[in-house]
């Protein structure tokens, strides 16, 4: 079991010495401040256990230094004790409303002492809580299926005459032309005026045909 870090804070060396030795005999590592100011410094460097601090500092004294570490979420649940020449201060009761663990007389140290630091060391401990910044995988996203090619003008050009891809024009049928003439010349006798259309028609179909064989 690691042993309690206990900040003291207390301008008179000669004072603060006997307390130091008796919280190093309940096995706490005891550090010191001579101000509330450097004490403050001291926990945001790195929170203790507890804080042990005299009612009357410089600067700012030991009821201030209370109401600065209970307003703050960080060192809200730090346990504070508030050491005095005896226990009858008059803002006893107002440290203790204001989130003090204990106010003991320097008289009383020695006997509360052992109570004081079970009491300690069922406290949740202080300080900012780290959160975890590691970067979290992304989810998978499902692949979305590949659109379709546009097919090219060359491709469906293709596509609309085969006949082309095949070596033959696509609008002429030779097998077609040949029985269309057979048929006109199988029919019965017509007017002379009919007939000279239809051979006229029937030349111009020749002179296709012919150009048509010769291409």
């Amino acid at each position: 079991m690691s042993r309690p870090a206990i900040l003291l804070v207390d301008a008179s060396r000669p004072a603060r010495y006997p307390l130091r030795l008796l919280l190093q005999e309940q096995g706490a590592e005891v550090r010191t401040a001579d101000s509330a100011e450097q004490a403050l410094a001291l926990i945001r460097a790195s929170a203790p256990d507890a804080v042990f601090a005299a009612r009357i500092l410089p600067g700012m004294n030991g009821l201030e230094l209370l109401e600065i570490l209970k307003s703050d979420a960080a060192t809200r649940t730090l346990p504070i004790i508030i050491c005095c020449p005896d226990g009858d201060w008059p803002l006893r009761d107002i440290a203790l409303q204001r989130g003090a663990m204990a106010v003991l007389g320097r008289d009383q140290m020695q006997q509360q002492l052992p109570e004081i630091m079970r009491r300690i060391a069922m406290a949740p401990a202080a300080g900012p809580k780290t959160t975890d910044r590691r970067p979290r995988p992304s989810p998978a996203r499902s692949a979305s299926p590949l659109p379709s090619p546009t097919p090219s003008p060359a491709m469906a050009f293709a596509q609309m005459a085969p006949a082309r891809q095949q070596g033959r024009r696509p609008f002429w049928n030779r097998r077609e032309h040949w029985r269309a003439l057979r048929a006109m010349l199988r029919a019965p006798a017509v007017p002379a005026g009919a007939l000279a259309f239809s051979a006229v028609f029937a030349g111009i179909g020749l002179v296709l045909l012919t150009l048509l064989l010769a291409a």
